[in-house]
């Protein structure tokens, strides 16, 4: 009797009178919340969807007693060095009421004091900045490697079933991508976050017991920030995760259209593997710059009520010291630990959304660790084993039907007790009678091997790199149109104009000082006011410039990070096919994804913060200069080594990058070679071998962001402190010119806060312009391959000879 006909969603097979294996379009969703396979329509993430998330405690959930122990240590050391940074307002206050003498002149012993005391403070500042940065790095970098090798390992021992719902590029996508931002919320992330919380409380502490109502005041516009970065946070992190689930298809649609590439250029499918790739890039472009839109304004406002709460506390503050109600001291005491303390808000946000988003990476990805296996392999030392196997398998006039093909095969095999190596075809058809077994034609093939066994054209080993390759600045531009460029012209003229902005404090702070300072011990309030009214005006500029700066940049990028994406793709694909001998389609589809990631850093906020900062830090010296050369140069005479230790860490850190980003680039690519041929790594028990070769690879990377961490940490610390003693060189310099009447006390501090804003953004300056740096040299690298000319370009059908008739006869040959 003949079998019933077999109906899938897209075919309908009519009975025959053998057994048929049809493969149907798997429609499910797995319980985990992923879907199958990536489709040709990209996902939507609606608004009001309940974000999931883990607790923070769960981010550790590998870690051994002595990572907790070396955590803890580490939170206590940031919670010390945040707690120190506000310190500053108690040594101010005193030196600046040291300045503010009935006889006019400088009390010298309480100006050395307080010199003496921001020496001790940048000592311990250098020792909890390299403390808890080595402590953070470390902890982060020891559960970033066993959460990766775990996830892994439960991957390759999950039964096979599970992956007929799940797209195993998917998968290695939220490998090296999710994990990352993992590593970023819990490492130094998170410890500038502690750093920032405990400066935040450190200084609101100081400002209200100086001087409460002055606090309370300058604090009211406190509820408008904390409520605007708090809707700004929930909006980013809704829009986040689409944008973060169109790359991660983006990125699947091309690991999967390269991983296959001849299969796709034999189809002729390549112009459908370019539209659904543009479709998802071009989903989270338009979200990102939403994004960015929303970001610009709260930030913008923040800053501007910054400078808002600096004219309100200086204007009351001088009103209390005109009617006797308090001193100087306390009014500057306050003043900068109200000041030290909202500063600290803008900096908790960035720290607290990489929190936010590790932990919501962190959800995903435990999903998949939380998700039982019906069989897994990996406990081979429990259950029953028989003693012995005596097996025989026979298949006998098996017709198989293809619904790609006309051909339907007619299978004849037997394979006998202990030959089953031998017998079975390289193709097992114990395989392909199951559900997806004809899914991937390359899972034929065993092909577990490492990175550095490919002799790669786009990917050559560290050792073999003498110069890392860069590009000139304007090439990073290169797909860039006369809109972009007009962008990009507005965006550095804004974001210097803002940068030139903040150095204007110390004109007008130095002024309001010197109001202060006044010989009959009074309060010069014309003076406060005029101080107060320039801050405002200051607030309403900063905010235009920021706005516009940071819209144009975060625009600008976007569409230079798609545009390329496109081309680099579309490149790729209409290579000849014998250019993929000697270039791995892993590594390619990497570095489309990473390097690209790259590019869009350095050319857009980065950038923006990179001119920024340089116009901050040349406005800075140049009113130092200016109001008082003589003190500018001794405080500057400490920036050559500051200077000089940044150089050496950025050269160093460069070289021990790409070192690190290799090994996971090869570990990366074990993880993806392995999922995306998971069949013949599971037929084959080649599970151990994949994982220790994985291992290898994130046990190297980890060795190297240790010493890296070690490394930055020591420098950063150093920069810091050399921060806090050109503090107590200036102020020791300047009380000695007013002692001697040759400088008054506004002269003195618009040089000191002239110099200390220049100082201050160089420490800025360094890690944006190295992300530059670093857009320049992936930039190199997709140029490369972009620059790679095709012998056979199937992209330029309206060109060359074509033929006039072309006659469909096929010869079949058989070589014996």
């Amino acid at each position: 009797m003949a079998p019933p006909p077999v109906k899938t969603d897209d075919v309908e097979v009519s009975t025959t009178d053998y057994n048929q294996v049809v493969t149907p379009t798997s429609t499910a969703k797995n319980s985990n919340g992923y879907d199958n396979h990536v489709n040709d329509h990209s996902s939507e993430t609606k608004d009001d969807e309940l974000i999931e998330t883990v607790a923070l405690s769960q981010l550790y959930r590998y870690a051994t007693p002595m990572d907790k122990a070396l955590l803890a240590l580490g939170i206590v050391m940031s919670g010390i060095g945040g707690a120190l940074f506000p310190c500053m307002a108690l040594v101010f206050g005193d030196a600046i009421n040291s300045f503010a003498q009935a006889d006019g002149g400088v009390d010298r012993d309480t100006v050395n004091s307080a010199a003496l005391d921001f020496f001790l403070i940048s000592i311990a500042l250098f020792v909890t900045d390299y403390s808890s940065g080595v402590l953070f790095a470390y902890t982060a970098e020891r559960q970033m490697k066993e959460l990766r090798t775990e996830v892994l390992k439960h991957l390759l021992y999950l039964d096979i079933s599970w992956y007929d719902k799940i797209d195993p590029l998917q998968l290695s996508s939220r490998m090296t991508g999710d994990t990352v931002k993992i590593k970023d919320g819990m490492g130094q992330k998170f410890g500038d976050a502690v750093r920032f919380i405990c400066q935040f409380f450190s200084g609101y502490i100081i400002g209200l017991v100086r001087g409460w109502d002055i606090a309370l005041l300058m604090s009211c516009l406190m509820p408008f920030m904390a409520g605007s970065m708090g809707v700004l946070l929930k909006i980013m992190q809704k829009r986040a995760v689409h944008s973060q689930q169109m790359y991660a298809e983006a990125g699947a649609v091309a690991e999967e259209t390269l991983g296959s590439i001849r299969t796709v250029s034999s189809l002729n499918a390549e112009k459908r593997a370019i539209d659904k790739y543009n479709e998802r890039a071009l989903a989270a472009e338009e979200t990102n710059i939403q994004v960015g839109k929303l970001s610009s304004i709260a930030f913008a406002f923040f800053i501007g009520c910054v400078w808002l709460m600096y004219a309100i506390g200086l204007w009351y503050g001088g009103s209390k010291v005109a009617r006797d109600k308090t001193s100087p001291s306390d009014v500057f005491q306050a003043f900068f630990g109200v000041l030290m303390g909202t500063i600290s808000l803008g900096q908790i946000k960035p720290n607290m959304s990489a929190i936010a988003e590790a932990k919501g990476a962190a959800t995903e990805i435990y999903k998949i660790l939380d998700t039982p296996s019906a069989i897994d392999a990996s406990k081979d030392n429990e259950g029953e084993k028989p003693e012995s196997c005596l097996g025989r398998i026979q298949a006998t006039g098996v017709n198989f039907t293809f619904q790609s093909t006309m051909v339907q095969p007619q299978l004849h095999q037997e394979v006998l007790d202990g030959n089953g190596a031998d017998a079975a075809p390289q193709n097992d058809y114990v395989q392909v009678m199951t559900p997806r077994g004809n899914d991937d034609i390359q899972d034929a093939a065993p092909v577990i091997s490492t990175a550095n066994d490919a002799d790669s054209e786009v990917s050559q080993p560290t050792e073999d790199k003498k110069k890392v390759p860069t590009i000139a600045f304007k090439e990073l531009y290169r797909y860039g149109t006369t809109a972009d460029n007009l962008l990009l012209s507005i965006g550095v003229l804004f974001a210097g104009a803002n940068g030139a902005l903040f150095p204007c404090m110390a004109l007008v702070f130095g002024d309001a000082i010197g109001a202060f300072a006044q010989a009959d011990g009074g309060v010069d309030m014309d003076a406060v006011n005029n101080a107060a009214l320039n801050y405002l005006y200051i607030a309403v500029a900063l905010f235009i410039t920021d706005y516009i700066a940071y819209v144009v940049f975060v625009n600008s990028s976007e569409r230079q990070m798609k545009a390329l994406r496109d081309a680099a793709f579309k490149h790729m694909l209409h290579m000849n096919i014998g250019w993929y001998d000697s270039s791995d389609p892993l590594t390619l589809s990497s570095r489309l994804t990473g390097d690209t990631v790259k590019i869009k850093d350095g050319m857009g906020n980065k950038l923006g913060d990179s001119v920024k900062y340089t116009c901050q830090f040349i406005t800075g010296y140049v009113i130092g200069f200016v109001r008082g050369w003589d003190m500018s140069l001794v405080m500057a005479c400490i920036m050559p080594f500051m200077v000089a230790s940044l150089g050496i860490l950025m050269t160093s850190l460069r070289k021990r990058a790409v070192h690190s980003q290799q090994m996971y680039a090869e570990a990366g690519a074990v993880a993806e070679e392995t999922l995306s041929s998971i069949r013949t790594v599971s037929s084959l028990n080649a599970e151990k071998l994949a994982i220790n070769k994985y291992n290898d690879r994130a046990v190297k990377a980890e060795e190297t962001n240790i010493q890296i961490a070690k490394f930055a940490s020591c420098v950063f610390g150093l920069f810091m402190c050399s921060i806090w003693l050109m503090y107590a060189a200036g102020l020791w310099y300047g009380g000695s010119k007013v002692a001697h009447d040759k400088a008054s006390p506004s002269e003195v501090f618009q040089a000191f806060f002239g110099v200390l804003m220049g100082t201050i953004s160089l420490g800025q300056i360094t890690p944006n312009i190295s992300a530059v740096a670093e857009a320049k040299g992936a930039a190199a690298q997709i140029y490369k391959i972009l620059d790679t000319p095709s012998a056979i370009d199937a992209s330029k059908d309206n060109e060359g000879e074509k033929p006039e008739s072309c006659l469909d006869e096929l010869t079949i040959m058989w070589f014996l």
